[in-house]
């Protein structure tokens, strides 16, 4: 039910999916990125292995992740701009095309003046509509410098803007990245079982940037009437069922637990009848015992005297 309640609201709130435009999320995380293979490389020219071998770093730990829908998504970032394999260089007359090339190490590409060799990224989402890259010209980086019409020349870094804003950076390796290269990472849901605790409203959201309308004039109201409608029929339906159901369920719950009371009361009566035990009737068997002991001893003792007696009377 949180589950489809929430995703009716977001839909309605936020039809074209728009960062950060979301009433609710759910508590989420971000997993490790990976490099994946070249499919474009692959596919359409028949080279395997051909992958830049930098990495993607990602800034988690800025980040409070959630979701507008109870499921995961993932998010993949590949690199467009037009750097090729070496390989693919023959049949390329680069000095006579009129195009400014480049070669570098295993790659040739298009170079861009007064800016030279440059890596464009796109970001895109397995279920989010529209993901967006920026660079971020407020990190200073390592070097404490801010450079922020050349990335490509600081250690810089960007942010994805998906469902939240995910500050990342791509690390160059030794094979600089080509068409077609790309990085994923999932947002997964922190606790799919129980959605009702993992449930987070918008921080940002108050009275005075709550939108009441999507493309109505302002104070129609559209978006807010679509939403308090949602309480009018299914949900209300839903939810009476739940408490008829949660009531019967504890009616029967109670009755099983007096059943079962009583079971257990019986049960220990017949324990007690077995192996209940006297105090007062040990103890006087005890006493009893231990007189009947005594004189069985003076009864030995007396006999033992007699028995000397008659065997040194023999002797002598």
């Amino acid at each position: 039910m949180v589950k489809d309640f929430v995703s009716q609201v977001n839909e309605i709130y936020n039809p074209t999916d728009e960062p950060g435009g979301y009433i609710f999320g759910f508590d989420a995380f971000l997993t490790r990125p990976v490099r994946g293979p070249n499919t474009f490389i692959e596919e359409t020219y028949g080279l395997y292995g051909k992958e830049g071998n930098g990495e993607l770093n990602l800034f988690e730990e800025e980040v409070s992740m959630t979701l507008p829908y109870a499921e995961n998504d993932t998010f993949t970032i590949v690199q467009s701009s037009n750097i090729l394999p070496k390989e693919l260089e023959q049949g390329w007359d680069l000095e006579n095309s009129g195009i400014a090339w480049f070669r570098g190490g295993n790659n040739f590409g298009l170079q861009i003046e007064d800016v030279g060799v440059q890596s464009n990224f796109y970001a895109s989402a397995r279920r989010m509509q529209h993901t967006t890259i920026d660079y971020d010209s407020t990190y200073p980086g390592e070097d404490k410098l801010l450079t922020p019409s050349s990335p490509n020349n600081d250690d810089g870094r960007f942010w994805l803007r998906g469902y939240e804003d995910i500050p990342f950076r791509i690390e160059d390796g030794s094979e600089m990245y080509i068409q077609g290269d790309n990085f994923k990472f999932d947002a997964v849901l922190s606790n799919d079982w129980n959605l009702a605790s993992a449930l987070r409203v918008d921080d940002g959201l108050n009275a005075q940037n709550i939108k009441s309308s999507e493309d109505l004039p302002e104070g129609a109201n559209d978006t807010a009437f679509r939403i308090s409608k949602l309480g009018d029929g299914e949900f209300t339906e839903i939810i009476s069922v739940i408490n008829a159901d949660l009531g019967n369920e504890m009616g029967d719950l109670n009755d099983n637990l007096e059943h079962q009371e009583s079971i257990e009361n019986l049960l220990l009566d017949q324990r007690r009848a077995v192996s209940s035990v006297s105090i007062d009737e040990e103890v006087a068997d005890l006493m009893q015992f231990q007189r009947s002991f005594q004189a069985s001893s003076r009864v030995l003792n007396t006999l033992d005297k007699m028995l000397e007696l008659v065997v040194m009377g023999l002797v002598k």
